[in-house]
């Protein structure tokens, strides 16, 4: 699977250090075929980063799985043509008001949750169940593979009743 990460900024160090740790460990146990991060803001990168690393105007030729991290990210992802499985990463910013969380979200899929309050505020915005919990990267790779089957799977089904 090819897993793409889509950030607003590179300036908050403490997510990008638990992107790093999350990407380190995807790479040394092969989890995924390639893993690419993407930004539209760039600031300097601390950590020895083991994958790529492209402004966000690079997406128009990225083909996978995206797990975005903003509600601006996940605003702009939703205008891309391309094959993308967006998944969103809920509440890693803290400027989501509901109407925004509302109006994106009922474009995309999968969705989650960094905990369990977060977790029942996208059920009660949104309607939409998330895909599950994961606290700081822990445990996302389990959701990330169980979100693109349901994608899959949903894609497969609405080509049977076409």
């Amino acid at each position: 699977m090819n897993l793409g990460i889509y950030i607003d900024t590179m300036l908050d160090i403490n997510r990008l250090e638990k992107i790093n740790k999350f990407v380190d460990h995807a790479i040394e146990n092969k989890l995924f075929s390639d893993i690419s991060i993407f930004y539209d803001n760039i600031g300097q990168n601390p950590f020895n980063t083991k994958c790529g690393m492209f402004n966000s105007t690079e997406l128009w030729s990225f083909h996978g799985t995206l797990l975005v991290l903003s509600i601006e990210a996940l605003r702009t992802t939703l205008n891309i043509v391309n094959n993308i499985n967006i998944i969103y990463y809920y509440n890693w910013d803290t400027k989501v008001n509901a109407i925004d969380l509302a109006t994106n979200c009922s474009s995309i899929k999968n969705i989650i949750c960094r905990n369990e309050k977060e977790n029942s505020d996208i059920y009660r915005l949104t309607g939409k169940k998330s895909c599950g919990i994961s606290e700081n990267f822990n445990n996302i790779t389990e959701l990330l593979l169980r979100c693109k089957n349901e994608h899959q799977s949903n894609n497969h089904n609405v080509y049977q009743t076409a």
